[in-house]
């Protein structure tokens, strides 16, 4: 009995099918993965961003667009895997601040779009401190 040393060619064809599928795949979760990580990355700065625009907002002067934008651009440079540059739109009010970011690479795009209102606790912790400063009037009985 003879036993043949070569094998069939279609192992070969179903094996070279089957990789190159295993690879597109393995390509396809890579892409998500730096998809959602960019994204992530441009929220947390979109909302740290506006966080900090309306802190400064209620303490100074209103902050300007370009103070944003540069403010925003600082804190994702470096940090973008697959998008590398942002767009950035900003709306400054008394009593909010409005951002809204996007990043785009070939036909996939990130958008992400944060408020944050301009809060001023100093008022308020002031007027608990003149409140609880007041005498209390007893009932007389």
């Amino acid at each position: 009995m003879v036993r043949k040393k070569y094998q069939r060619g279609s192992f070969t064809v179903e094996a070279a099918i089957l990789t190159s599928m295993i690879l597109f795949i393995l390509y396809g979760i890579i892409l998500i993965l730096f998809y959602y990580h960019d994204k992530n990355i441009l929220t947390g700065a979109a909302y740290e961003t506006a966080a900090v625009a309306a802190r400064k907002n209620s303490m100074e002067p209103p902050f300007q667009e370009e103070d944003i934008e540069k403010l925003l651009k600082e804190r994702i440079s470096g940090k973008m895997i697959f998008f590398r540059g942002a767009e950035v739109q900003s709306e400054c009010q008394n009593n909010y601040v409005w951002i809204s970011v996007q990043a785009s690479r070939n036909i996939m795009r990130i958008k992400a779009e944060v408020t944050s209102a301009v809060t001023e606790p100093q008022k308020k912790i002031r007027d608990i401190r003149k409140l609880e400063k007041i005498p209390q009037k007893s009932d007389g009985k």
